[in-house]
Protein backbone atom coordinates (compact mmCIF):
# COMPACT_ATOMS: atom_id res chain seq x y z
CA UNK A 1 0.00 0.00 0.00
CA UNK A 2 2.66 2.44 0.62
CA UNK A 3 4.73 1.24 -2.61
CA UNK A 4 1.67 2.49 -4.36
CA UNK A 5 0.97 5.45 -2.78
CA UNK A 6 4.36 6.89 -3.26
CA UNK A 7 4.19 5.40 -6.99
CA UNK A 8 0.69 7.49 -7.04
CA UNK A 9 2.09 10.68 -5.94
CA UNK A 10 5.52 10.69 -7.71
CA UNK A 11 3.24 9.85 -11.11
CA UNK A 12 0.65 13.04 -9.86
CA UNK A 13 4.38 15.36 -9.28
CA UNK A 14 5.78 14.45 -12.76
CA UNK A 15 2.65 15.57 -14.77
CA UNK A 16 1.75 18.80 -12.80
CA UNK A 17 5.38 19.81 -13.54
CA UNK A 18 5.35 18.48 -16.75
CA UNK A 19 2.07 20.82 -17.31
CA UNK A 20 4.36 23.68 -15.33
CA UNK A 21 6.51 23.23 -17.96
CA UNK A 22 4.49 23.25 -20.89
CA UNK A 23 3.22 26.40 -19.92
CA UNK A 24 6.08 27.97 -19.03
CA UNK A 25 7.78 27.00 -22.68
CA UNK A 26 4.57 28.35 -24.27
CA UNK A 27 4.62 31.14 -22.49
CA UNK A 28 8.41 32.19 -23.66
CA UNK A 29 7.56 31.00 -26.98
CA UNK A 30 4.61 33.90 -27.44
CA UNK A 31 7.21 36.09 -26.32
CA UNK A 32 9.61 35.59 -28.79
CA UNK A 33 7.17 35.84 -31.41
CA UNK A 34 7.57 39.29 -31.50
CA UNK A 35 10.61 39.72 -32.91
CA UNK A 36 10.98 43.08 -30.61
CA UNK A 37 10.88 41.29 -27.64
CA UNK A 38 14.59 41.73 -26.54
CA UNK A 39 14.24 45.53 -26.37
CA UNK A 40 11.95 44.59 -23.15
CA UNK A 41 14.51 43.09 -21.74
CA UNK A 42 18.07 44.24 -19.66
CA UNK A 43 21.55 42.72 -20.55
CA UNK A 44 24.58 42.19 -17.89
CA UNK A 45 27.73 44.56 -18.41
CA UNK A 46 30.70 43.06 -17.32
CA UNK A 47 32.65 44.23 -14.38
CA UNK A 48 36.11 46.20 -14.89
CA UNK A 49 38.45 43.78 -13.65
CA UNK A 50 36.35 40.58 -14.93
CA UNK A 51 36.72 42.46 -18.55
CA UNK A 52 40.45 43.04 -18.07
CA UNK A 53 41.73 39.53 -17.14
CA UNK A 54 39.39 37.27 -19.06
CA UNK A 55 40.31 39.86 -22.14
CA UNK A 56 44.43 39.16 -20.97
CA UNK A 57 43.79 35.38 -20.82
CA UNK A 58 41.90 35.51 -24.33
CA UNK A 59 44.39 36.87 -26.01
CA UNK A 60 46.67 34.20 -25.32
CA UNK A 61 44.66 31.12 -26.04
CA UNK A 62 41.90 32.02 -27.93
CA UNK A 63 44.87 31.52 -31.40
CA UNK A 64 45.20 28.09 -30.09
CA UNK A 65 41.60 27.08 -30.63
CA UNK A 66 40.53 24.54 -33.16
CA UNK A 67 38.36 26.63 -35.40
CA UNK A 68 38.43 30.15 -36.39
CA UNK A 69 36.42 31.32 -38.90
CA UNK A 70 34.97 34.74 -40.44
CA UNK A 71 31.70 34.52 -40.83
CA UNK A 72 28.21 36.05 -41.27
CA UNK A 73 24.67 35.81 -40.29
CA UNK A 74 22.42 34.44 -41.82
CA UNK A 75 19.48 34.22 -39.98
CA UNK A 76 18.63 36.25 -36.71
CA UNK A 77 18.95 34.11 -33.58
CA UNK A 78 17.05 31.39 -33.03
CA UNK A 79 15.56 31.26 -29.53
CA UNK A 80 14.86 28.04 -27.67
CA UNK A 81 13.92 27.39 -24.10
CA UNK A 82 16.31 29.81 -22.01
CA UNK A 83 19.05 29.75 -24.73
CA UNK A 84 19.65 30.53 -28.52
CA UNK A 85 21.72 29.76 -31.51
CA UNK A 86 22.23 31.21 -35.03
CA UNK A 87 23.36 30.67 -38.43
CA UNK A 88 25.53 31.88 -40.13
CA UNK A 89 27.40 31.01 -43.69
CA UNK A 90 31.08 30.57 -43.33
CA UNK A 91 32.99 33.16 -45.68
CA UNK A 92 36.76 31.86 -44.74
CA UNK A 93 38.47 29.29 -42.85
CA UNK A 94 41.21 30.16 -41.07
CA UNK A 95 41.06 26.99 -38.98
CA UNK A 96 39.52 23.89 -38.75
CA UNK A 97 38.71 20.20 -40.75
CA UNK A 98 35.95 19.50 -42.78
CA UNK A 99 35.06 23.11 -42.50
CA UNK A 100 34.57 25.47 -46.27
CA UNK A 101 33.58 28.47 -47.26
CA UNK A 102 29.97 29.00 -48.04
CA UNK A 103 28.62 26.40 -46.13
CA UNK A 104 26.02 27.30 -43.40
CA UNK A 105 26.19 25.79 -39.29
CA UNK A 106 24.96 26.82 -35.79
CA UNK A 107 26.87 29.05 -33.46
CA UNK A 108 25.77 28.32 -30.10
CA UNK A 109 26.90 28.90 -26.35
CA UNK A 110 25.66 27.28 -22.56
CA UNK A 111 26.41 30.81 -21.39
CA UNK A 112 23.67 31.94 -23.63
CA UNK A 113 20.87 32.62 -21.44
CA UNK A 114 16.93 34.03 -21.23
CA UNK A 115 15.29 34.83 -18.32
CA UNK A 116 11.85 35.23 -19.32
CA UNK A 117 10.16 36.06 -15.66
CA UNK A 118 13.13 38.46 -14.61
CA UNK A 119 12.71 39.66 -18.22
CA UNK A 120 16.82 39.81 -18.63
CA UNK A 121 19.45 38.28 -20.80
CA UNK A 122 23.06 37.05 -20.69
CA UNK A 123 24.98 37.24 -24.11
CA UNK A 124 28.49 36.69 -22.30
CA UNK A 125 29.00 40.66 -22.37
CA UNK A 126 29.00 40.23 -26.66
CA UNK A 127 26.46 41.66 -28.53
CA UNK A 128 24.11 39.32 -31.11
CA UNK A 129 25.58 39.23 -34.47
CA UNK A 130 24.03 41.65 -36.75
CA UNK A 131 22.66 40.85 -40.63
CA UNK A 132 24.82 41.84 -43.28
CA UNK A 133 28.24 41.80 -40.58
CA UNK A 134 31.17 40.51 -40.75
CA UNK A 135 32.70 38.42 -37.40
CA UNK A 136 35.79 36.65 -36.57
CA UNK A 137 34.42 33.81 -33.81
CA UNK A 138 36.78 31.18 -32.08
CA UNK A 139 34.91 28.20 -31.74
CA UNK A 140 36.00 24.79 -30.05
CA UNK A 141 34.27 21.58 -31.08
CA UNK A 142 30.95 20.58 -32.93
CA UNK A 143 28.02 19.41 -30.83
CA UNK A 144 25.21 18.07 -33.29
CA UNK A 145 23.33 18.71 -36.07
CA UNK A 146 19.72 20.25 -36.20
CA UNK A 147 17.18 18.75 -37.89
CA UNK A 148 17.70 19.69 -41.14
CA UNK A 149 21.09 18.46 -40.72
CA UNK A 150 22.93 21.67 -40.13
CA UNK A 151 26.07 21.49 -37.92
CA UNK A 152 26.06 22.88 -34.71
CA UNK A 153 29.23 24.30 -32.97
CA UNK A 154 29.93 25.64 -29.82
CA UNK A 155 31.81 28.63 -28.40
CA UNK A 156 34.48 27.77 -26.13
CA UNK A 157 33.14 27.21 -22.44
CA UNK A 158 35.89 28.41 -19.94
CA UNK A 159 35.46 31.83 -20.29
CA UNK A 160 32.77 34.37 -19.50
CA UNK A 161 33.11 36.64 -22.45
CA UNK A 162 31.40 35.28 -26.11
CA UNK A 163 34.86 35.26 -28.56
CA UNK A 164 33.29 37.04 -31.55
CA UNK A 165 34.16 39.55 -32.86
CA UNK A 166 32.67 42.20 -35.25
CA UNK A 167 35.34 43.38 -38.01
CA UNK A 168 32.97 46.53 -37.91
CA UNK A 169 33.72 49.63 -35.95
CA UNK A 170 30.95 50.70 -33.33
CA UNK A 171 29.78 53.09 -30.87
CA UNK A 172 29.81 51.34 -27.79
CA UNK A 173 27.80 53.26 -25.37
CA UNK A 174 28.30 52.59 -21.55
CA UNK A 175 25.21 52.64 -19.44
CA UNK A 176 25.17 53.60 -15.86
CA UNK A 177 24.60 50.80 -13.70
CA UNK A 178 22.88 50.65 -9.85
CA UNK A 179 24.90 49.76 -6.93
CA UNK A 180 22.72 46.07 -6.76
CA UNK A 181 22.95 44.96 -9.99
CA UNK A 182 24.86 45.28 -13.84
CA UNK A 183 22.20 44.89 -15.71
CA UNK A 184 21.10 47.81 -18.25
CA UNK A 185 18.27 48.15 -20.63
CA UNK A 186 19.02 46.42 -23.79
CA UNK A 187 17.48 49.04 -25.86
CA UNK A 188 20.23 51.63 -24.65
CA UNK A 189 22.57 49.59 -25.52
CA UNK A 190 21.44 47.43 -28.70
CA UNK A 191 23.85 49.04 -31.11
CA UNK A 192 26.80 48.29 -28.99
CA UNK A 193 29.27 45.06 -29.81
CA UNK A 194 30.33 45.02 -26.58
CA UNK A 195 28.87 45.34 -22.99
CA UNK A 196 31.00 47.04 -20.03
CA UNK A 197 30.72 49.20 -17.14
CA UNK A 198 33.43 51.74 -17.72
CA UNK A 199 35.77 53.13 -20.40
CA UNK A 200 38.40 50.39 -18.59
CA UNK A 201 36.34 47.49 -19.33
CA UNK A 202 35.80 48.43 -22.40
CA UNK A 203 39.42 49.29 -23.86
CA UNK A 204 40.04 46.02 -22.75
CA UNK A 205 37.37 44.71 -25.20
CA UNK A 206 38.94 46.81 -27.67
CA UNK A 207 42.08 45.89 -27.55
CA UNK A 208 41.49 42.61 -27.81
CA UNK A 209 39.58 42.58 -30.80
CA UNK A 210 42.20 44.96 -32.32
CA UNK A 211 44.81 42.39 -32.02
CA UNK A 212 42.78 39.70 -33.24
CA UNK A 213 41.62 41.36 -36.14
CA UNK A 214 44.90 42.18 -36.84
CA UNK A 215 45.73 38.70 -36.79
CA UNK A 216 42.92 37.35 -38.82
CA UNK A 217 41.99 39.66 -41.60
Amino acid sequence: MKYRFCVTVTVLLVFGFGIFGRGKLATYTNITVDPNFINDFSVAEIPTSFAIQDCEILKKILPESPIILKVTPVDPPEFFFKGWQQKVCIEQVFLGENLASGSEIYITFDRWRVYVVRKEMDLSFVNFMKDGADYLIFLSESIGYTKDGTEVFQLPQNHVIAPVFSYTAHDNVIYPVSEESTYVPYEAVSDNEFFAVDTDGLDAFLELKKSLVQMYK
